[in-house]
Protein backbone atom coordinates (compact mmCIF):
# COMPACT_ATOMS: atom_id res chain seq x y z
CA UNK A 1 0.00 0.00 0.00
CA UNK A 2 2.68 2.66 0.96
CA UNK A 3 4.22 2.06 -2.70
CA UNK A 4 1.68 2.06 -4.37
CA UNK A 5 0.57 5.69 -2.76
CA UNK A 6 4.61 6.62 -3.51
CA UNK A 7 4.12 5.44 -7.19
CA UNK A 8 0.64 7.98 -7.59
CA UNK A 9 2.96 10.84 -5.98
CA UNK A 10 5.65 10.10 -8.22
CA UNK A 11 3.90 10.16 -11.19
CA UNK A 12 1.60 13.20 -10.58
CA UNK A 13 4.21 15.13 -9.63
CA UNK A 14 6.49 14.66 -12.89
CA UNK A 15 2.93 14.89 -14.71
CA UNK A 16 2.61 17.96 -13.44
CA UNK A 17 5.96 18.99 -14.06
CA UNK A 18 5.98 18.19 -17.93
CA UNK A 19 2.95 20.07 -18.85
CA UNK A 20 5.30 21.87 -22.24
CA UNK A 21 5.83 19.41 -24.90
CA UNK A 22 8.73 20.21 -27.62
CA UNK A 23 6.18 21.39 -30.12
CA UNK A 24 4.44 23.84 -27.03
CA UNK A 25 7.85 25.14 -26.35
CA UNK A 26 9.22 25.32 -30.11
CA UNK A 27 5.44 27.50 -30.66
CA UNK A 28 5.94 29.80 -27.68
CA UNK A 29 9.34 30.58 -28.51
CA UNK A 30 8.86 31.57 -32.01
CA UNK A 31 5.44 33.64 -31.01
CA UNK A 32 7.08 35.45 -28.49
CA UNK A 33 10.04 36.41 -30.87
CA UNK A 34 7.71 37.61 -33.22
CA UNK A 35 5.33 39.70 -30.75
CA UNK A 36 8.88 40.97 -29.70
CA UNK A 37 10.35 41.78 -33.03
CA UNK A 38 7.28 43.70 -33.84
CA UNK A 39 6.99 45.79 -30.40
CA UNK A 40 10.26 46.98 -30.47
CA UNK A 41 9.32 49.12 -33.44
CA UNK A 42 5.99 50.19 -32.45
CA UNK A 43 7.17 50.98 -28.59
CA UNK A 44 9.88 52.98 -30.23
CA UNK A 45 8.54 55.02 -32.74
CA UNK A 46 4.57 55.38 -31.51
CA UNK A 47 4.45 55.15 -27.56
CA UNK A 48 7.57 55.74 -25.61
CA UNK A 49 9.40 58.36 -27.93
CA UNK A 50 12.12 56.87 -29.03
CA UNK A 51 13.08 55.91 -25.45
CA UNK A 52 12.36 51.79 -24.67
CA UNK A 53 14.42 52.71 -20.98
CA UNK A 54 10.70 53.76 -19.80
CA UNK A 55 9.34 50.54 -20.98
CA UNK A 56 7.42 48.87 -17.93
CA UNK A 57 5.61 45.81 -17.58
CA UNK A 58 2.29 46.98 -17.48
CA UNK A 59 3.25 48.61 -21.02
CA UNK A 60 4.70 45.40 -22.21
CA UNK A 61 1.74 43.74 -21.14
CA UNK A 62 -0.68 46.01 -22.52
CA UNK A 63 0.89 46.28 -25.90
CA UNK A 64 1.38 42.40 -26.01
CA UNK A 65 -2.20 42.08 -25.65
CA UNK A 66 -3.04 44.91 -28.10
CA UNK A 67 -0.69 44.00 -30.81
CA UNK A 68 -0.71 40.38 -30.82
CA UNK A 69 -1.41 38.52 -33.86
CA UNK A 70 -4.22 35.72 -34.04
CA UNK A 71 -1.18 33.07 -35.05
CA UNK A 72 1.05 34.32 -31.52
CA UNK A 73 -1.87 33.09 -29.52
CA UNK A 74 -0.34 30.49 -27.30
CA UNK A 75 2.58 33.01 -26.20
CA UNK A 76 0.02 35.79 -25.23
CA UNK A 77 -1.72 33.26 -23.12
CA UNK A 78 1.09 32.27 -21.10
CA UNK A 79 1.84 35.43 -20.84
CA UNK A 80 -0.89 35.81 -18.69
CA UNK A 81 -1.01 32.69 -16.95
CA UNK A 82 -0.76 32.93 -13.67
CA UNK A 83 2.12 31.43 -11.97
CA UNK A 84 4.54 34.13 -14.90
CA UNK A 85 7.54 35.61 -13.28
CA UNK A 86 8.44 38.43 -15.82
CA UNK A 87 12.14 40.47 -15.58
CA UNK A 88 12.54 42.87 -18.22
CA UNK A 89 15.98 44.92 -18.97
CA UNK A 90 15.51 48.28 -20.89
CA UNK A 91 17.82 49.97 -23.25
CA UNK A 92 16.91 53.10 -25.02
CA UNK A 93 16.62 51.18 -28.46
CA UNK A 94 16.33 47.68 -26.90
CA UNK A 95 14.98 45.76 -24.46
CA UNK A 96 15.10 42.02 -22.91
CA UNK A 97 12.12 39.85 -21.86
CA UNK A 98 12.78 37.23 -19.50
CA UNK A 99 10.10 34.77 -18.14
CA UNK A 100 9.30 31.65 -15.99
CA UNK A 101 6.62 29.35 -15.54
CA UNK A 102 7.21 28.72 -11.94
CA UNK A 103 5.00 26.28 -11.72
CA UNK A 104 6.38 24.44 -14.79
CA UNK A 105 9.86 24.84 -15.39
CA UNK A 106 9.94 26.99 -18.37
CA UNK A 107 12.10 30.14 -18.76
CA UNK A 108 12.66 32.09 -22.06
CA UNK A 109 14.03 34.99 -23.07
CA UNK A 110 14.19 37.66 -25.30
CA UNK A 111 15.91 39.81 -26.72
CA UNK A 112 13.45 42.06 -29.03
CA UNK A 113 15.74 43.66 -31.39
CA UNK A 114 17.77 39.94 -32.42
CA UNK A 115 16.40 37.47 -34.47
CA UNK A 116 15.36 34.36 -31.90
CA UNK A 117 14.75 33.82 -28.41
CA UNK A 118 18.41 34.32 -26.81
CA UNK A 119 17.25 31.51 -24.02
CA UNK A 120 14.91 28.62 -23.46
CA UNK A 121 15.49 26.30 -20.22
CA UNK A 122 13.61 23.92 -18.23
CA UNK A 123 16.03 24.42 -15.22
CA UNK A 124 14.89 26.70 -12.12
CA UNK A 125 16.73 29.62 -13.30
CA UNK A 126 16.77 32.99 -11.21
CA UNK A 127 15.74 35.68 -13.87
CA UNK A 128 17.92 38.38 -12.61
CA UNK A 129 20.85 36.33 -12.57
CA UNK A 130 19.99 35.35 -16.33
CA UNK A 131 19.19 38.68 -17.96
CA UNK A 132 22.62 40.23 -17.17
CA UNK A 133 23.56 38.07 -19.98
CA UNK A 134 21.39 38.57 -22.50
Amino acid sequence: MKYSILILVILFSTCSLAEYSKTDIEKIKTDMNSLDRRLVGHLYRKILNKDLSKLTKEIYFQHAKSEQDKSEKEYVDFLFKKDIEILIKTEMKDFVVCLKDKMHLLVLCDRAGKEGVELVSQEDLKLSEVIGGI
